[in-house]
């Protein structure tokens, strides 16, 4: 059995036959056996075919089964019987399937004992040069590395061979749809690593994730090509006839096999000066774009995480490699990166800078933390997705401040809302059953996990503190860089007696009795070894992290829903909440405390509450008096001009109580949907006041609703949004964007029942969209838009924004850019913000539809410089395009002016064909469009979607063979 031996190391010499899909090696496993009673030695293998097999170079008897290889009969055509036969093919590959009978002239000796390396030297001696020149093994000389147990390791030597694999290794090569295909290959498993699709597809081995070793690897690849494999290269050479070049690498951090991966091809590398231990590497036609998507915000990203972990990264060096048609956008390994090519862009691309840098900086985390530490079973990935994105997200904050930390909190949030109420079956538990091949995993559970994970993390570090949980989190990466010896889970804690009872739960099974870490080796991440980690550094606030906590938010699916109403009660003068928590079916009632703030003239007063049942009431003392009467609100038939009384006081000057706004859990201390309710005045407060960008979201979120049915009508919300959307009240692109969008919903609200009279005042909401958008992005004299430039249109505005004068040009500049780039959202967020706008009846507005016509065939981007002084490098507005072709897509019109629309959708259809896009942006848009308005003339639609079906790139493949056969079931 397979428990019998330590896994002491792999050695590997691997040819790649690029050209020809096939690999040839030399796989040798060091044993240390643990009895002395071994029949027979089982291993990991699964399409190669196995030529020869010695233990301690003796010839040894082996048997093969790849189960997988044929699960059924090419005459089985039933699920239910290919699901079955799967399954058991699963279970019985588990232990391995190369059965090695261990030869009788072979024992198993104590490690004390010298005669195996007397005769291991005896044999070298007597071979000659020819013999070892072609039977060698990189290293793998008579000296092995130590034994772990008390008898003397055994070398196990596989010689095999892998033609056309089929899982695990993908040969990228020139066909009759790609002939101008660069030949490359890469290695690629599940997302942990461990089962069955992991590096036994290439490499005989021991592939579980708790089996790890050091490694001892030699590529051998055409001379035109270079190899990039995880570890530390130790050197490369060219054979005599030079044909063939030789890499060797070595990991001495102990890893799983899975967790080693590896890339052939003629591939470039870029080294940034500034990240002398970071190696990018691309196919020979990327490399221009390679070296713009590497020019870091940070460029010394490696330090940062380095000194928050208080560890040296545990590879000698880090290489991320850029490949065409991964399984997935990022692929860590131990040490190494392997990336999806279509992330890279260029310096005309603007957009995708963000999504690509945080890709490769997860890719970065994910390969020290997975690499170097790993999890216990996949039943505990969660812990290493979330904490990836819990490093992540604090780098975020350090290199692009709290806002962009804040909203990036804010849209988790938002998707896993979104996630949880749209889950079938009831609220998904972080903590997966264990599974034997991933396929297992819900298409949906891996984003999940992306996002309540991280915030679970986040959650830990509000209740004990951020300073604990770096501790912490230290001292679980500690081993990767020193000798120290991991702490098991703790036994001797005063709440004994109470944590033992969570030992009986059935997700935990396994993971509380897991054996502490040896000295230098770092204890797989788990569920309970995190916890109680924190637990131990943090003291009193981690009391109830391995109990209550556990329970609620791990081991228990679902979040809270809460709805809070707040007044101010003048006879009493204090304010009043009632909270109010409902339940998603499957879920269980949430209790702790939450964390209630209250803003007043004086400063914020933070309370913290229990909450214990489904409805709560609580008063809060002010610590202010009541202020002036409050004025009257615009109305609807008012100007803006018209409304000439003085606003520039809190609440637009209608706030006359002491209470400036009220915030519920601010900090994101529980992972849950609230709604809140208080007067508008109170939201106009917070969105123009509060410092945390979250809140603000909130506010202008919560204005689009206001006037409420019951409350007669006015515009004072449609004004205070549009005062955001247009900078004058905030210099934050993000909260302009979500302005936008909420004054379209504002209005869709607030609309009358039809279209047929524009002029009414009830349609102030979409003149203001449409004003902003010709103010700040139209000439006013021709009535048609400006040339795109994605700064600010001209000077006016921002120089009215940011003032004209100023004594500092440093923050000039600063506030100037922070313009720029909220006039570059907005001029995207406008148009999505106007494909919302409906009646009462729900058709949108012809003219909405003429506008963004105008937009569409009137845009000029021949001027839209990356750099005023280079006119030569005009930055793409593929982006731009697409948020105005989807918004067309979007409407819903009574009559719809078929013919410019669909002449403007079809020849914009075609663009990429003339000026192609950043990954066919234009052509994806257009499909997406063509696709939501031709139901009604299949026939065309589906020879369109034929087109473009068999083209590259892969989205717009895609978005085409979806489009055909829906139209195919309309057929």
């Amino acid at each position: 059995m397979m428990s019998d031996f330590e896994y002491l190391q792999q050695r590997l010499r691997l040819h790649v036959d690029l050209m020809g899909r096939r690999l040839e090696g030399v796989s040798e496993l060091i044993l240390a056996p643990k009895i002395d009673s071994i029949k027979r030695i089982r291993v990991h293998c699964r399409q190669c075919v196995v030529s020869k097999v010695t233990v301690n170079g003796v010839e040894a008897r082996f048997e093969h089964h790849d189960f997988l290889s044929e699960v059924v009969q090419e005459s089985y055509r039933d699920w239910n019987s290919f699901d079955l036969f799967y399954r058991g093919a699963i279970v019985a590959s588990k232990e391995g399937t190369l059965v090695i009978e261990m030869p009788p002239t072979v024992r198993i000796v104590d490690q004390n004992d010298s005669t195996v390396d007397d005769e291991k030297k005896s044999d070298i001696e007597t071979a000659t040069d020819d013999e070892r020149d072609a039977t060698a093994v990189w290293d793998s000389s008579n000296h092995l590395p130590p034994s772990s147990t008390a008898f003397a390791p055994v070398v196990v030597r596989i010689e095999y061979t892998v033609s056309n694999p089929r899982g695990g290794v993908r040969f990228m090569l020139p066909d009759a749809l790609h002939p101008e295909r660069v030949p490359h290959m890469y290695t690629y498993c599940g997302p942990f690593g461990g089962l069955c699709d992991g590096a036994r597809t290439w490499m005989p081995c021991r592939d579980l994730l708790s089996d790890k070793c050091t490694f001892r690897l030699e590529l051998i690849v055409p001379a035109s090509c270079v190899a990039v494999c995880s570890g530390r290269l130790v050197g490369q050479s060219l054979d005599a006839h030079k044909l063939h070049r030789s890499f060797r690498f070595v990991i001495n951090t102990k890893t799983s096999c899975s967790l080693v991966g590896f890339a052939v091809g003629p591939f470039r590398m870029h080294i940034a000066e500034h990240m002398p231990r970071v190696a990018h590497f691309c196919l020979p036609d990327r490399v221009a774009d390679l070296t713009t998507s590497t020019q870091f915000r940070d460029p010394h990203f490696v330090t940062f995480f380095e000194t928050y972990l208080n560890a040296r990264y545990p590879f000698a060096t880090y290489s991320q490699i850029f490949v065409e048609d991964p399984p997935v956008d990022c692929q860590y390994f131990a040490g190494l990166s392997v990336l999806n090519q279509d992330i890279l862009y260029g310096p005309t691309i603007i957009d995708r800078a963000p999504v690509s840098q945080a890709i490769q900086i997860k890719g970065f985390i994910g390969s020290w933390i997975g690499g170097a530490i790993g999890i216990q079973s996949t039943k505990h990935a969660w812990v290493l997705v979330g904490v990836v994105g819990y490093l992540f997200d604090l780098y975020v904050q350090s290199v692009m401040g709290d806002e962009a930390y804040g909203y990036r909190i804010q849209l988790a949030l938002d998707a896993l809302v979104m996630m949880e109420l749209l889950a079938e079956g009831g609220p998904p538990s972080l903590m997966y059953e264990d599974v034997d091949v991933y396929g297992e995993y819900d298409p949906s559970y891996m984003a999940f996990l992306e996002a309540k994970a991280p915030l679970i993390l986040r959650m830990i570090e509000r209740k004990v503190e951020r300073k604990h949980m770096q501790f912490a989190l230290q001292r679980i990466v500690s081993g990767t860089s020193s000798n120290t010896k991991q702490t098991s889970p703790p036994t001797t804690t005063p709440d004994k007696d109470d944590d033992k009872e969570d030992e009986d739960d059935a997700m935990l099974d396994g993971d509380k009795d897991s054996t502490p870490a040896v000295s230098g080796q770092t204890q797989p991440l788990s569920t309970w070894y995190l916890l109680s980690t924190v637990k131990e550094v943090a003291g009193a606030p981690g009391r109830d992290l391995c109990r209550s906590f556990l329970q609620t938010w791990i081991v228990r699916g679902g979040l809270p829903f809460i709805s809070v109403g707040f007044w101010y009660n003048r006879k009493q003068t204090q304010a009043e909440l009632v909270l109010e928590q409902s339940l998603l079916a499957g879920c269980e009632k949430f209790e702790g405390g939450i964390k209630i703030t209250i803003v007043e003239d004086s400063g914020e007063y933070s309370d913290l509450r229990r909450v214990e049942n489904m409805r709560h009431k609580w008063e809060f003392a002010c610590h202010n008096k009541v202020r002036k009467k409050r004025r009257t609100r615009q109305k609807l038939d008012q100007s803006d001009d018209d409304y000439s009384q003085q606003i520039t006081a809190a609440g637009m000057g209608l706030n006359d109580t002491p209470v400036y706004w009220v915030k519920i859990d601010p900090d994101a201390g529980w992972l849950s949907h609230i709604v809140m309710y208080q007067p508008d005045f109170n939201w106009m407060e917070q969105l123009n006041s509060d410092s945390s960008v979250r809140a603000r979201v909130h506010a202008a979120r919560a204005l689009a609703l206001y006037p409420l049915p019951h409350e007669k009508a006015h515009v004072m919300a449609c004004r205070v949004l549009t005062e955001a959307m247009s900078g004058l009240t905030t210099h934050c692109n993000r909260i302009r964007a979500e302005a936008a969008i909420s004054l379209g919903i504002w209005q869709s609200l607030h609309a009358p029942h039809t279209n047929v009279n524009m002029a009414l005042p009830e349609w102030k909401g979409m003149q203001n969209l449409v004003r902003i958008f010709k103010e700040h992005f139209f000439d006013r004299s021709a009535d048609m838009p400006l040339p795109n430039y994605f700064l600010p249109s001209g000077g006016k505005v921002v120089l009215e924004s940011v003032g004209a004068v100023s004594t500092n040009s440093t923050t000039r500049e600063i506030r100037i850019q922070d313009y720029a780039e909220g006039e570059y959202e907005i001029k995207k967020a406008i148009p999505r913000g106007l494909a919302m706008v409906r009646c009462r009846t729900g058709f949108s507005p012809p003219e909405i539809e003429t506008f963004l016509l105008q937009l569409l065939t009137q845009n000029d981007n021949s001027k839209n410089y990356v750099d005023r002084a280079d006119e030569s490098c005009v930055a793409d507005d593929c982006f731009y395009l697409g948020s105005l072709i989807l918004s067309l897509s979007v409407l819903n019109l009574e009559v719809r002016a078929a013919a410019p629309t669909a002449a403007e959708i079809t020849r914009l259809l075609h663009y990429d064909d003339v000026h192609p896009s950043y990954r066919h942006t234009i052509t994806v848009c257009c499909l997406e469009v063509q696709f939501e308005n031709d139901a009604s003339s299949v026939y065309l639609a589906f020879s369109i979607y034929c087109g473009f079906s068999s083209l590259d790139p892969v989205d717009s493949r895609i978005d085409a063979t979806i489009g055909s056969s829906n139209t195919f079931v309309w057929i």
